[in-house]
């Protein structure tokens, strides 16, 4: 799909091993909590069957997508300049982490992470998919006017970061979330960040 070598062979099968076992542990998530919350389906092959469907190719088409985009159109690595394997890999990594990881819950997030550590393709890494998206958030966060009196909570970063970047990259997003998680004021403040300053 990348074609004409765009990237080094070896990252094609790195971003290659992450989309399997991302693909994979989505599933596994969602056995999990069929299990957990269906208890009385009791056919393990129908659990399997409901779960394989929480992921599908149009998953594997976002993450080419928004590692394009991170690649090129909105560049938040923090990588070194001149250091394009790593600059490729955090891309990959923030592709994984809007795609993926963001959708999940606490629990099912330190699961995912978890089983993403344990390719071997990110053992050898010292940065994590955690460090990059934080230092993603951090860098959009830092420069996003945000009023006195509403915190700086991680859901508001959340929603801040993938309300911009969804927009930016023109992909359909739907943000859900018990009241008072920031769903409002961060799409607020990108609004207001989006219109034109008052002259005089």
């Amino acid at each position: 799909m990348f074609g004409h070598n765009i990237i080094p062979r070896k990252l094609v099968e790195r971003l290659s091993a992450l989309v399997v076992e991302s693909q994979e542990s989505i599933r596994y998530l969602a056995a999990a909590h069929i299990r957990k919350n269906l208890k009385h389906v009791s056919i393990t092959s129908d659990i399997e069957l409901r779960a394989a469907s929480t992921v599908s190719l149009r998953d594997i088409q976002r993450i080419f997508s928004f590692f394009h985009f991170f690649s090129t159109d909105l560049k938040l690595t923090s990588s070194t300049p001149g250091d394009q394997t790593q600059k490729y890999h955090h891309a990959m990594l923030l592709a994984i982490a809007v795609v993926y990881y963001l959708r999940l819950d606490a629990e099912s997030r330190a699961i995912f992470l978890a089983r993403i550590q344990k390719l071997p393709t990110e053992q050898e890494e010292a940065v994590r998919l955690q460090d990059v998206l934080n230092n993603a958030m951090d860098v959009i966060i830092s420069n996003t006017e945000i009023p006195l009196g509403i915190a700086w909570t991680r859901g508001l970063k959340e929603n801040i970061f993938m309300t911009l970047v969804c927009s930016l990259s023109q992909t359909p997003l739907m943000i859900i979330g018990p009241p008072g998680s920031s769903k409002v004021s961060s799409f607020v403040r990108f609004i207001l960040a989006c219109l034109p300053a008052k002259s005089g």
